[in-house]
């Protein structure tokens, strides 16, 4: 078992590559996303689910790396983008050979 920092990452579809492409530069260990729909407060009512694409990414990552990648991102996407980020410290178990 190993402690890592993970960060759920959930922000507009269209900024997916970029923000992928960030986090493996800033030191993202693994990621996983997947398209999501939801509500938030920068929706506009005439937008259903469906009209709003959006994913979430997951990424593990050491604390280190957890601080950059948060700081980065916020810093370059709260302005102008819808995004929001968790970050939590959780414990790994691995079904594979590290």
């Amino acid at each position: 078992m190993t402690t890592r920092t993970q960060i759920s990452i959930v922000t507009e579809a269209a900024l997916e590559k970029v923000v992928v492409e960030e986090i493996v530069r800033l030191g993202a260990d693994s990621y996983t996303t997947a398209e999501v729909r939801g509500r938030g407060p920068r929706q506009s009512d005439r937008l259903g689910p469906q009209e709003y694409r959006a994913v979430r990414i997951e990424v593990l990552c050491d604390s280190s790396a957890g601080e950059t990648i948060v700081s980065r991102l916020s810093e370059r996407y709260f302005r102008g983008y819808s995004m929001t980020i968790t970050r939590s410290e959780v414990s790994v178990l691995h079904s594979h050979t590290s």
